[in-house]
């Protein structure tokens, strides 16, 4: 395992209630996967950063809410403090996206912007500095002082590339808008309409494949709900093409989810 960054510091390990578990002095590292606590002459504290739920800073301070729901304070970190927190949002950040997007390829990254995130609700969110990538299913969106935020193609309604920013606008309403990345605006842009052109097309030879002789328009009306396998209403399919759901209930027919299908069905209102 390869050590990033090496720090002495103060630590405070309180458990789910508050009350004080272990504090002292220590040194800490901050590995690929792990997080290493050293105190001298008592017990050390081994920590994965996927045990990590949540990290805040403050004063010079981190704070790290664990999944144990145990508390970690890390602090008296010197000069050192602004590397050590870039690098442990980083290496979190990885691992996250280890888990999220599994194998998948990265098709564009490094490129860097402001983030804007308008959210449903009407809440926002800035981020001064965020590294935008392109895997073959999702926009992922790294802030480097939060968490990744993973947006799927087939979740994309809308995307504006104007005034130097790109506006991309999600079915639920979200509106996610990065600016100021200079000459990669273009690149990032271009690459991100191929990626989603790429799984609608995808999409569409799936449903072309269920019926060879229907026309264009409804092969294309009939994926839009149902993009990389999203669940789509029969209602939906029906109100396009009848005869495209029966196509779609006699490929079901031939998987082994076919009882289970019956059931459900009789269990739906639509």
């Amino acid at each position: 395992m390869t050590t990033v960054i090496t720090c002495p510091c103060s630590f405070l390990l309180a458990g789910e209630t508050g009350n004080e578990l272990s504090k002292g002095e220590a040194v800490i590292k901050l590995e690929n996967e792990g997080l290493p606590i050293l105190p001298r002459f008592s017990e050390a504290i081994t920590l994965s950063l996927v045990d990590i739920e949540e990290i805040s800073t403050a004063d010079y301070r981190v704070d790290l809410i664990l999944s144990s729901h145990e508390k970690l304070s890390i602090f008296d970190l010197g000069y050192k403090f602004g590397d050590f927190i870039s690098d442990l949002f980083r290496a979190r950040n990885e691992i996250i996206l280890k888990y999220l997007l599994m194998d998948e390829s990265v098709k564009n990254s490094g490129v860097w912007g402001d983030l804007s995130v308008a959210h449903a609700s009407g809440a926002e969110n800035q981020f001064e500095k965020c590294e935008i990538r392109l895997y073959e299913t999702a926009l992922v969106l790294i802030p480097t002082m939060g968490v990744p935020i993973r947006v799927h193609y087939s979740n994309i309604s809308r995307v504006d590339a104007k005034d130097y920013s790109l506006a991309i606008v999600t079915e639920s309403g979200e509106k996610f808008t990065i600016s100021r990345m200079g000459r990669e605006l273009d690149s990032i842009s271009r690459d991100l309409s191929d990626a989603i052109n790429a799984l609608n097309i995808q999409n569409q030879s799936l449903i072309r494949d269920l019926a060879p002789s229907a026309d264009p328009y409804i092969i294309r009306a009939v994926s839009r709900p149902m993009k990389d396998g999203k669940a789509a209403r029969s209602s939906d399919i029906r109100s396009v093409s009848p005869a495209m759901w029966g196509c779609l209930e006699k490929k079901l027919e031939q998987t082994p989810i076919w009882n289970e299908y019956q059931y459900l069905k009789t269990l739906a209102r639509d």
